[in-house]
C-alpha cells in the first residue's frame, strides 16, 4: 500500500481491516491545502500513517493516496512519535503538553493537547528568552482542527463553540503576536461535501477560507476600478433590480448583465440608505442580496452577475407569509380594541376576580360598597339608576 496510483477508499479500508482516526496526540486533526486540494491523514490504531485522504476544492470526490506519494504535505499532517516543539515549549516556559508547533516569521505558536493556543514572540534582545503567552483558552471552545495552507505559508485553527445551543464554529489565523480571529462561523456557511472524516470537516473549513478570500478579491476588483467610482446615491425601499442595472449603466457607461440562471432573480433589498453611494457599492449590494456565491465578473465592455443559486423566490414567499401574519395580527388587534370599547369591564383585570354573592335579595348600596372594596374601583350610579334594585334570587359570580 506504500506505492502505486491512488485507489478507491473502500478498497484501502478493506485491505487494512482496521479503523481510521486522526493523526496527532489527541482529538486535534491536522490538514493541509496544496494545489487546490485538501489533505487529511489516514492512520491505523497505533497512530502510524498509512495513507492520505484528499479531495479537490470545492467539493471533489474523496480519494486515497499511499503514504509517500505527497511528501510536501505529509510532514504537515503526519502523526509524530514525539510531541512537536518540545524544546521550544520548554524554553518558552510552557508546561502543558503541546500537540502542534508552528513557526511563522518571528513568532512560535503552540496548540496544546487541551485545545489552547499560545504564542511566543521573538524577544527584543538576544539576552532575553521567548515567553509563551496564552491567547486562546476556552474550556468550552477548544481548538479541534489545524489547517496548513502550504502554498501560501499560512496556518489556521478551528473549533466549535460548545457552550452554544446552535452549531457555531470559530477560526483563528496564526499571524503576528496577536493571532487574527476569523469570528464566529455559523455551520450553515460550511458547504456540505461527500468526504468522510477527518477530511470532511477540513474540506468545509478549506472551502470557507477559499470563499472568503474570493469575496474579498471580488470586492477589491470593484473598489479599485475607477469606472465604478461614479456616484450613485440610493435611498429607496425595494428598488427594482433591472432598474438598478440601467442606472449603473447610465452612470458608468458600462454594460451590466445577468447570467442565464438569474433571469428570474427578483431580490428584495428592503430599505436601502446609501446617501453617498457609488456604483461599486450598489454592485456589492446586488451581489450579496439573496444569492448563493453571488459575484461580478468582467464581461467584455462591462460586468456580468453570476451565482450558484438565487434565493429571492424564498424571500418573496417569506415576505408574503410575514405580511399575512401581520395582517391577521392587525385584524385581531382591531377586533380586541372594538370589544374593549363596547365591553370595557371584560378587559379590566380588577373585574375578573371571583366575587361571591350569597344574599338572595341584596340591597344596592351595600352591594356596591362590597364591589368597591373587592375591586378597588370607584363605582357610581347614574341619576336615573339610583332607585334601581337587583332582581331576587341567589347569584354567584
Amino acid at each position: 500500500m506504500r506505492s502505486g496510483a491512488p485507489v478507491r477508499v473502500l478498497a484501502v479500508l478493506a485491505l487494512l481491516g482496521c479503523g481510521v482516526r486522526a493523526a496527532g496526540n489527541g482529538p486535534i486533526v491536522h490538514g493541509a491545502i496544496h494545489k487546490q486540494q485538501v489533505f487529511a491523514p489516514q492512520t491505523d490504531h497505533d497512530g502510524q500513517a498509512v495513507g492520505l485522504l484528499y479531495a479537490a476544492l470545492p467539493d471533489g470526490g474523496m480519494r486515497v493516496a499511499a503514504w509517500g506519494m505527497h511528501p510536501v504535505v505529509e510532514k504537515y499532517v503526519a502523526g509524530l512519535a514525539q510531541p512537536p516543539g518540545a524544546k521550544e515549549s520548554a524554553l518558552a516556559g510552557l508546561k502543558e503538553p503541546v500537540h502542534t508547533f508552528v513557526q511563522r516569521a518571528d513568532n512560535d505558536y503552540f496548540v496544546t493537547a487541551s485545545g489552547k493556543l499560545y504564542v511566543a514572540a521573538k524577544p527584543a534582545s538576544k539576552l532575553q528568552s521567548r515567553k509563551a503567552e496564552e491567547v486562546w483558552a476556552h474550556a468550552k471552545r477548544p481548538i479541534t482542527h489545524v489547517l496548513f495552507d502550504v502554498d501560501n505559508g499560512r496556518t489556521f485553527v478551528f473549533g466549535r463553540e460548545q457552550d452554544r445551543t446552535e452549531d457555531i464554529r470559530f477560526g483563528i489565523e496564526l499571524v503576528g503576536q496577536r493571532p487574527t480571529s476569523l469570528g464566529s462561523i455559523a455551520a450553515t456557511f460550511l458547504k456540505p461535501n461527500g468526504a468522510a472524516e477527518p477530511l470532511k470537516t477540513l474540506m468545509q473549513y478549506a472551502r470557507y477560507l477559499r470563499d472568503e478570500h474570493q469575496a474579498k478579491e471580488d470586492l477589491r476588483l470593484l473598489m479599485t476600478d475607477k469606472r465604478l467610482q461614479a456616484a450613485l446615491p440610493l435611498m429607496e425601499t425595494d428598488p427594482d433590480l433591472h432598474d438598478l442595472l440601467q442606472r449603473l449603466a447610465k452612470v458608468t457607461g458600462l454594460r451590466f448583465t445577468l447570467d442565464k440562471n438569474l433571469q428570474d432573480h427578483r431580490p428584495l433589498f428592503g430599505r436601502v440608505q446609501m446617501k453617498h453611494g457609488t456604483a461599486w457599492l450598489v454592485m456589492d449590494l446586488i451581489a450579496k442580496t439573496q444569492l448563493l456565491e453571488g459575484r461580478w465578473s468582467k464581461d467584455g465592455h462591462g460586468f456580468q452577475l453570476t451565482a450558484r443559486e438565487s434565493t429571492s423566490a424564498h424571500a418573496q414567499a417569506a415576505r408574503k407569509a410575514d405580511q399575512a401574519i401581520e395582517e391577521r395580527l392587525a385584524k385581531d388587534r382591531a377586533e380586541r380594541e372594538l370589544l374593549q370599547r363596547r365591553f370595557p369591564l371584560r378587559f379590566d383585570a380588577k373585574c375578573l376576580g371571583k366575587f361571591a354573592l350569597t344574599d338572595p335579595r341584596p340591597k344596592l348600596d351595600p352591594l356596591l360598597e362590597d364591589l368597591r372594596e373587592f375591586t378597588g374601583l370607584k363605582l357610581i350610579l347614574a341619576d336615573n339608576l339610583r332607585r334601581a334594585r337587583p332582581g331576587s334570587g341567589s347569584r354567584h359570580a
